[in-house]
């Protein structure tokens, strides 16, 4: 991926901060990272799609409402440090985020005791997560 632009990361900061989610998901005893970016204007989408990679998906239409999409990225580690200094509102979230991929990036497989307390610290991270970005 190449190095994306400070314009670039700005614009995407704006769309994090105004319509991204930053968490993790949890599925039984194993965390994954997540961001994704919802709008109801696909091309918007896609140009950043370009710049960050990641997935676009429809979202499901509800009564009334205009049906949309949501980009959702990967690859944390070579994007999102280029992007934290431009985020006002989530960028908390964002270190932390960066922070629980740091330590899924050096698991091992732990076992017992040690498994646990990667858990329970995985766990501590989730949880400021879930705050709203103000309170984190």
């Amino acid at each position: 991926m190449e190095k994306i632009s400070k314009i670039s990361c700005a614009y995407i900061a704006g769309f994090i901060d105004g319509e991204g989610y930053i968490g993790l998901t949890r599925r039984g005893n194993s965390f994954h990272p997540r961001v994704t970016i919802a709008n109801c204007n696909l091309g918007v989408l896609k140009s950043i799609q370009a710049e960050i990679g990641g997935s676009i998906q429809t979202k499901p239409r509800r009564e009334g409402t205009l049906q949309g999409y949501h980009l959702a990225v990967a690859n944390f580690d070579e994007w999102l440090p280029s992007i934290v200094p431009y985020l006002r509102g989530k960028k908390k979230k964002a270190e932390l985020l960066l922070e629980a991929v740091r330590m899924l990036g050096k698991r091992q497989k732990k076992t017992g005791g040690a498994h646990s307390l990667f858990l329970e610290e995985l766990g501590v991270i989730d949880k400021r997560l879930r705050l709203k970005e103000w309170e984190v």
